[in-house]
């Protein structure tokens, strides 16, 4: 199962005990919309906490910070270098890092989101 680092996804039943465990990792649940981890999760713990009680690959993967699309982290030009992989919204897709105005392209983001 892939999701995005801060939307909503639903999960099959998993019990109490992966339940807590899950809550204390910072995963966020609502009932009607389901379980949501933002950034600040310890997501490395979710995703093995996940990948236990579902018995299948859990990944989460980040979205652009300019332009909102979804990376995958493998085929980033700097994964190997990487320290933050899926756990962080300040990524930058390909097409954005090679985009010759991209410096000035995240401020104006950054200033909307901050504003």
């Amino acid at each position: 199962m892939i999701v995005t680092v801060g939307e909503w996804f639903r999960l099959p039943r998993l019990g109490r005990e992966a339940f807590v465990s899950l809550m204390k990792a910072g995963l966020v649940y609502d009932k009607a919309r389901g379980f949501r981890a933002e950034a600040d999760a310890d997501l490395i713990k979710i995703v093995s906490i996940l990948k236990g009680a579902l018995e299948e690959d859990f990944e989460f993967v980040p979205r652009c910070f300019t332009c909102d699309s979804i990376i995958e982290c493998y085929s980033c030009a700097y994964y190997q270098a990487c320290g933050v992989k899926s756990l962080t919204q300040n990524c930058l897709c390909g097409e954005c890092v090679n985009n010759g105005d991209a410096l000035s392209v995240y401020r104006r983001v950054l200033i909307k989101r901050i504003v």
